[in-house]
């Protein structure tokens, strides 16, 4: 094989997709492809592009046995992952409920554990601006009494309005027949805001559910 500025090595022993063991350094011009595994008990130096269609491992062989306690990864320019931008937050919220049945009250988001029955003048402490654009993922719930019948909802408003509507963007429902249970509700559809919307969050359940507590998890695409 021709040798070039590009140079990829593999130190002692490896196989690659399948071809016959290599004990010496391996050199190949422009761009190396294997379909099949390519595998060294030390190191792989390539001063040009390593791509890997699946999953690039390092630290173990191809069924999984752990291969050495120091092994590093050593990149000189950039590295591209398809979810590396992707963070999740989560929020604690925790309320006296102190309500009727049936009641829809706002999760309180600075701390606050007597809740409000209207957006209405309460963004600053019922509501969140969106740091970039995301989803919803889901509302875990748990109340000191039966809740019954509970709908859990997301509420959100762009550029020009001051609150979200009390009318629920999307909402989700379950019948809990268990205090002190915790309980997640999925949001899957009608779930996404864009960076710079308000976002609030609602509980009404059938029964007075005095002391409860939420997290609310949301996905943020940190590009945005």
């Amino acid at each position: 094989m021709p040798i070039s500025s590009l140079q990829r090595r593999i130190s002692n022993k490896a196989r690659l997709g399948g071809k016959p063991k290599v004990d010496k350094a391996f050199v190949k011009e422009k761009i190396l492809k294997r379909k099949g595994k390519i595998e060294a008990e030390k190191d792989i130096i390539a001063k040009g592009n390593m791509v890997a269609g699946k999953t690039l491992v390092v630290g173990h062989g191809a069924s999984g046995e752990k291969l050495s306690d120091d092994v590093k990864l050593k990149v000189n320019g950039g590295i591209s992952c398809k979810d590396i931008n992707i963070q999740y937050e989560f929020l604690r919220v925790g309320m006296d409920y102190d309500q009727s049945g049936g009641t829809k009250v706002m999760m309180m988001l600075d701390g606050g554990t007597r809740p409000k029955t209207t957006f209405g003048s309460s963004l600053e402490s019922c509501c969140m601006i969106a740091p970039h654009n995301g989803t919803l993922e889901f509302i875990s719930f748990r109340s000191e009494e039966v809740a019954g019948l509970t709908s859990i909802s997301f509420h959100k408003a762009s550029d020009g309005t001051e609150v979200p509507s009390d009318t629920a963007t999307v909402s989700v429902s379950a019948t809990l027949s268990a205090d002190d249970t915790t309980t997640k509700f999925a949001f899957t559809s009608s779930n996404t805001f864009s960076a710079g919307d308000v976002l609030g969050f609602t509980v009404t359940p059938n029964n007075d559910i005095n002391d409860c507590v939420f997290v609310i998890a949301l996905k943020y695409d940190t590009t945005t």
